[in-house]
């Protein structure tokens, strides 16, 4: 039977969609299920696990233990402690699953471009994600969700039944898992909504507004946030594109207006359950206390000014130049790259917009929406950040090229392998604490798997297993399983760790003792009802004026112990 060429054609795209999909699945399972439960970094990830073990002990979120997340994350660790088990490991799996998933869209995403490219895009994704830091921090969760985003944007064209409704419903989950992402996420969303609708019969005033207020707030958190440098890779882009829209953006105030009603009700069906969470329970008031007022004041601690990508940058030129190894210039290249990507993606995005508006390539939800989503990047200038946006930022230059002929198609498709591998072989699953030059070359730090309880199955550093093990076994030996300890200025995972009581409905100093009057309650507390053991990490970033008051009060309390994986220890005596 012979096909006519338009069904041959069908069935070829529909076969290498299927396969690119496949291939690409394939790969990044196989790198999620090698690195899943590698690394660690202590103390953030504490926060996470201790705060849903409080939730799942009966306490209420907000109001009984502090948090400065949304909230969504929060519930969503509680139901994998209670799913998987009471371990750390189990705060990976739903992060697994979800990188399946965001594999999947991105292949789907280029489907029609053959099948290595759909499949590269989504290995590349995996390799430059999750695997980077293997944390339940809540960008993984907003990352996700903006991707899918972008999927419900292309594949529901404009006017479709449920678009804006369902657009709406994913913004407010991606801010109550993360405020500023969803910020970030939800100016691209709108800036793509007003680009798109068709020109209107009246003017355009609620528009251009709209538009000039989100130019305002994001000229204000890039002057607070970013560096020189910084400036010129992250911030021209999304500005340019917020003022062509504004130009040629066509949206009347009745549109406009119908679009917003939409959106708000898709919102409010996605903050529904939250809600009624802390009506419920009478804690509305705790949570708007922690998710507005609190976060903001994490922002304003000095290592948040400190950090720079800068080094990062100049430290892989200078690794390619000395050219002393080739794992040393591989892991400039990385750097180098990883550092400007967001720069050549945004300069590449805006031309392409300016070039062909509403009819060209260009003007596709992929890259649009990633010049806006690198801006998450800018929040806190380390390695960590950079990768919360690096995939979908590399994946929009793929996107962006995937027509060019000859060597300025081959270019960004060698990138993106250099990337992938050399992320996944030098940096994937390797500590923090190899420093910013161990960091930029490349050095490889080798993995023990724990067999303690509450964090069996992960394999990490050595060092870094060895100081737990003593300082839990510390714990445990010097107090009993129904008695208190505090850590400060902020370690929560050893609450978690030890299976010793937080006496205070805080895991850090820095959030939970805010001013003389909470310092006072705090010292109050140490007094009456003292905790049996006091641990002090004394070169902690999160310390402050406060948590050292409290020091010198537990050191006129407490009997000294010594020094152990890095914590002054102190015993209340009894009697």
């Amino acid at each position: 039977m012979t096909l006519i060429p338009g069904a041959r054609t069908a069935q070829v795209l529909a076969r290498e969609k299927h396969a690119g999909l496949a291939l690409g699945l394939i790969g990044a399972g196989l790198i999620l299920g090698l690195f899943y439960n590698r690394f660690w970094w202590p103390a953030d990830e504490g926060v996470f696990v201790h705060v849903a073990a409080r939730i799942l002990a009966g306490d209420v979120l907000n109001r009984d233990i502090q948090d400065i997340h949304p909230g969504y994350v929060t519930l969503i660790n509680a139901l994998a402690l209670r799913v998987f088990g009471m371990e750390l490991v189990s705060l990976r799996y739903p992060l697994v699953a979800l990188g399946l998933v965001q594999a999947g869209v991105m292949a789907l995403l280029f489907a029609g471009r053959g099948v290595a490219l759909p499949a590269l895009v989504a290995i590349s994704f995996t390799a430059l994600s999750f695997v980077q830091f293997l944390n339940p921090s809540a960008n993984w969760y907003a990352l996700a969700l903006a991707v899918t985003m972008i999927g419900v944007l292309v594949w529901l064209p404009p006017g479709a039944r449920g678009r804006l409704e369902t657009i709406g419903l994913l913004l407010a989950l991606v801010f109550l898992f993360r405020q500023l992402s969803g910020v970030l996420v939800a100016m691209g969303v709108l800036t793509w909504l007003l680009a798109e609708t068709p020109r209107g019969t009246g003017r355009p005033r609620l528009a251009r507004i709209l538009l000039g207020v989100m130019a305002l707030g994001l000229t204000g958190y890039l002057a607070t946030k970013a560096h020189s440098m910084t400036l010129i890779v992250f911030a021209p882009w999304p500005l340019a594109m917020l003022a062509w829209t504004w130009r040629h953006g066509g949206a009347d105030d009745r549109q406009v207006l119908r679009m917003a009603g939409r959106l708000g009700l898709g919102g409010l069906l996605g903050a529904l359950p939250l809600v009624v969470y802390h009506a419920v329970n009478g804690s509305l008031g705790y949570w708007f206390d922690d998710v507005f007022v609190t976060a903001l004041a994490l922002t304003e601690l000095d290592f948040f000014e400190q950090a720079s990508y800068a080094p990062y940058l100049l430290l892989g030129l200078v690794n390619i130049l000395q050219f002393d190894s080739a794992a040393a210039v591989l892991n400039g290249m990385f750097w180098s790259s990883a550092v400007l990507l967001a720069g050549v993606t945004g300069g590449l995005t805006l031309r392409s917009l300016m070039r062909d508006g509403r009819n060209g390539r260009g003007f596709h939800p992929l890259p649009f929406m990633a010049v806006f989503y690198a801006l998450v990047s800018v929040h806190f200038q380390i390695p960590i950040y950079l990768f919360f946006s690096l995939a979908l930022t590399l994946a929009a230059l793929l996107w962006l090229t995937a027509d060019c002929g000859q060597w300025r198609g081959l270019a960004p498709v060698a990138l993106a392998l250099m990337l992938s591998g050399v992320g996944l072989y030098y940096q994937a699953g390797q500590p923090l604490t190899r420093g910013i030059v161990g960091i930029v070359q490349g050095q490889r730090v080798a993995a023990v798997e724990s067999d303690a309880r509450r964090w069996a199955g992960l394999r990490i550093d050595e060092p870094s297993y060895r100081a737990y093990g003593r300082t839990i076994a510390l714990i445990q030996r010097e107090t009993a399983a129904d008695e208190a300890i505090f850590v400060l200025p902020m370690n929560p995972e050893l609450y978690f760790l030890a299976e010793r009581r937080n006496p205070f409905s805080f895991f850090s100093t820095a959030l939970g003792v805010r001013d003389d009057q909470e310092l006072a309650a705090v010292l109050e507390q140490i007094a009456m009802d003292p905790p049996k053991l006091v641990l002090y990490r004394p070169d902690d970033k999160y310390n402050t004026k406060r948590s050292q008051a409290i020091m010198d009060r537990v050191r006129q309390q407490y009997v000294a112990l010594g020094t152990v994986g890095g914590f002054e220890v102190y015993r209340q005596e009894d009697g």
